[in-house]
């Protein structure tokens, strides 16, 4: 049976964008991952991918999307 955690992220999409040298950022996945064992968590670096952050109007680093069917459904920074 799942849990209500397995619920509410079924289906769901994880993209972390971060700096690639961001210390931050490295605490903040590790805390995603320790609070949700078995997240699958996709990394964009922000430096390397400037034209997709700009795209995505990214003003924090770092800072989670998570994806649903394709849609933004919420967003979390540290």
């Amino acid at each position: 049976m799942e849990n209500s955690i397995d619920k509410q992220l079924s289906g769901k999409r994880f993209v972390l964008f971060q700096s690639s040298n961001s210390v931050l950022g490295a605490k903040f996945a590790a805390q995603i991952c320790e609070a949700v064992p078995g997240i699958e968590l996709e990394k964009v670096d922000i430096e390397k991918e400037k034209d997709l952050a700009s795209q995505m109007n990214i003003r924090v680093s770092p800072i989670l999307f998570v994806y649903q069917d394709g849609n933004l459904i919420n967003s979390y920074t540290d």
